[in-house]
């Protein structure tokens, strides 16, 4: 029996039956193979989103309590794939600007949001913080900070070795160089304090390099 024949005994089969029988027909022989035809829809449209369509994340960022302008914000994100050539359908910066909350009745919120994100820098999924001192005391405890000289095995840029912040290991309770003050920077000149760190979750080891060689040639 060819698939036209076929279709046209079923269909009049159902067309004999009142909307109970059809509904009851329905449940029987096709409600399963359709809840499974949907998820299986349902599952490649996630597969293609979140693994064909998402774009990669080169350049995520925090900045606390320290003023970014609306020019400073897009530079830190479209404009540092710009500079580096980065395919805007394929990769993505982004930057999460922000300010601490008082410690007033506020110390509860503030204290998940610092968690969240030693969570996150721990994870990847912040690569770089900009901080004003307070901030840069208060997150040292976290272990999250890259040590520079580790990053920077040949040696900082000229312009900022003698900008290096340090902080110590919260286990060892050695000294290291974690912080770069770039408050006199084009882009951070209006702040009296601009820390750079860069997180444990650096998602290369170029990475450290090609953002400050971005910052400082702005």
């Amino acid at each position: 029996m060819g698939i036209n024949e076929k279709l046209s005994k079923e269909k009049d089969k159902v067309s004999g039956m009142n909307k109970e029988q059809k509904w009851e027909y329905f449940k029987a022989y096709y409600l399963a193979k359709t809840i499974c035809v949907v998820i299986a829809i349902i599952l490649l449209i996630w597969f293609v989103n979140d693994t064909i369509l998402q774009k990669k994340v080169v350049s995520a960022g925090c900045v606390y309590s320290v003023p970014v302008s609306d020019d400073a914000k897009e530079a830190l994100t479209t404009g540092f794939l710009d500079y580096y050539h980065y395919d805007k359908n394929k990769y993505e910066a982004f930057v999460s600007i922000d300010n601490m909350f008082e410690d007033t009745e506020q110390k509860m919120d503030a204290n998940a949001q610092e968690m969240a994100l030693i969570t996150q820098a721990s994870a990847g999924e912040i690569h770089y913080l900009i901080l004003d001192r307070n901030n840069f005391d208060r997150y040292a405890s976290g272990g999250i900070y890259a040590s520079l000289d580790e990053l920077f095995k040949d040696g900082l840029p000229e312009k900022v070795k003698d900008k290096v912040i340090y902080t110590d290991e919260p286990e060892s309770g050695i000294s290291y160089p974690a912080a770069i003050d770039l408050s006199d920077t084009k882009m951070f000149g209006d702040s009296k304090e601009a820390l750079l760190v860069f997180t444990i979750g650096i998602p290369d080891k170029d990475y450290p390099k090609k953002f400050l060689d971005y910052i400082l040639n702005m």
